[in-house]
């Protein structure tokens, strides 16, 4: 008895049901293997880390920056570092006491002041992590930031525990005391200019 007198209509259908899965499979194949298409975004290694065009404006021959949608005045560099050829040069400082941080803002005028989490946070880039281990602000205004937890003003609840945030993960937290860095920030004055 040959197939072709018994068959029970099932053969075709499984057939075409099999070969249909073997293309798909052979396509879904072929497009793994295939490179990203030209126009997929990529975050390359060498590409600057910024922010939108116009976020930041560059004040005092370029020691300052204001953001232009929070209207805070930061500095660039981190305490302990000096901005020379658009670049932060020396060593940033961690070692910090409570005494020291309260002392820290009215150094340079009585506008600088320490920033709370929320504010040195809008700092903070997204993705939270680049994948060569850049610090995630924008490097243009915020040259040679360390990869590290910055100090950010004390909330007064529990005095064991320093808050700060990272700017290696761009997360928030708070620790027992430790040693972090600090980058100083300001209010943009009532008018709009920065003082």
């Amino acid at each position: 008895m040959s197939a072709h007198t018994h068959d029970s209509g099932l053969t075709r259908p499984c057939t075409a049901a099999v070969v249909a899965l073997l293309l798909a499979t052979s396509a879904a194949a072929s497009l793994a293997q295939a490179p990203p298409p030209a126009t997929a975004p990529a975050l390359a290694a060498s590409a600057s880390v910024a922010a939108p065009p116009g976020r930041y404006a560059l004040l005092h021959d370029g020691a300052d920056v204001l953001d232009t949608v929070t209207r805070l005045v930061w500095r660039r560099c981190s305490e302990g570092q000096t901005l020379t050829d658009g670049r932060c040069t020396g060593t940033p400082r961690q070692s910090w006491s409570h005494d020291e941080l309260a002392r820290a803002a009215p150094r340079r005028e009585t506008a600088w002041r320490m920033p709370t989490e929320q504010e040195l946070l809008t700092l903070v880039l997204r993705p939270l992590r680049f994948p060569d281990g850049r610090a995630v602000v924008d490097e243009t205004h915020f040259p040679d930031t360390p990869r590290s937890n910055f100090h950010v003003k004390e909330t007064g609840n529990n005095p064991s525990i320093m808050p700060f945030v990272n700017f290696a993960t761009g997360e928030a937290g708070g620790r027992r005391p430790l040693v972090y860095h600090v980058r100083l920030v300001r209010d943009a004055s009532p008018s709009g200019a920065a003082r």
